[in-house]
């Protein structure tokens, strides 16, 4: 079974639910996909998994371009919830996850014409 990482901001928290179980749907046996918040309530370190996984599946938006722009991070208590900073480095540094392993994703609203 390939390992997804889905990396989403909170804005994305419910349209990412969205697509990671309609996902699960059509191909359980194909794919585990996981988020942070599923890394962290493994007790799992977010860095390794991400290295270790098979694909990234980054969902693109105004808020998420802005942390990873800006090298901030979206928290929740004391947990890191999407890091820009960790993002960034990846894509400007891992030339093999640009390349191999990243896939983004832009969610819109559907129009009654689409």
């Amino acid at each position: 079974m390939k390992s997804v990482i889905v990396l989403n901001t909170e804005s994305e928290g419910s349209e990412a639910h969205t697509l990671k179980n309609y996902l699960r749907g059509r191909m359980p046996t194909l794919a585990d996909l996981r988020g942070i918040i599923d890394i962290l309530a493994e007790d799992l370190d977010f860095e390794k998994q991400f290295h270790r996984s098979d694909c990234v599946l980054l969902i693109g938006s105004h808020q998420a371009s802005s942390l990873i722009q800006n090298k901030q991070q979206e928290t929740e208590g004391d947990y890191i919830t999407f890091d820009g900073k960790f993002i960034h480095e990846q894509l400007t540094e891992n030339k093999e996850l640009v390349r191999d392993k990243l896939v983004m994703v832009f969610l819109t609203e559907r129009k009654e014409s689409d």
